[in-house]
């Protein structure tokens, strides 16, 4: 039988924040540190995780979760890897597939022209309020 592992999540309101937790996690020996994926409403979960990499050596890290509804499947694999890499090994990807009342919806994998892309970009923070 294997020894149970703790850990806790938080939602990366700042930078500061994030790397305050990061410190804590790593400091008091808890096993995981998650990130909850909240877009719209604190830091990216991708740059807080990989804030939280870089201010860390030992405790595992997870993304707590992403919705593979409004992120898009590969894109969100790219960015698990990278962050994976930058950690040492140490990323838990947790996903559902459920729409979000505050999320906008899932962005094509290539928009039909560049002034697609831009119009949409300008509008996905809006949409992500709602």
């Amino acid at each position: 039988m294997t020894a149970a592992r703790f850990g806790f999540f938080f939602w990366p309101w700042s930078p500061e924040y994030t790397s305050r937790m990061a410190r804590l996690a790593e400091r008091d020996g808890w096993d995981l540190l998650g990130i909850a994926d909240t877009p719209g409403n604190a830091m990216d979960l991708w740059v807080a995780l990989t804030l939280a990499a870089t201010r860390t050596e030992r405790v595992g890290l997870a993304a707590c979760v992403t919705n593979l509804a409004t992120r898009h499947p590969a894109i969100t694999a790219g960015a698990a890897a990278s962050v994976d890499a930058v950690s040492g090994g140490r990323v838990l990807l947790g996903v559902v597939t459920a729409a979000s009342r505050t999320s906008a919806p899932p962005t094509p994998v290539a928009p039909r022209s560049a002034t697609d892309c831009g119009s949409r970009a300008r509008s996905s923070p809006a949409s992500a309020r709602r």
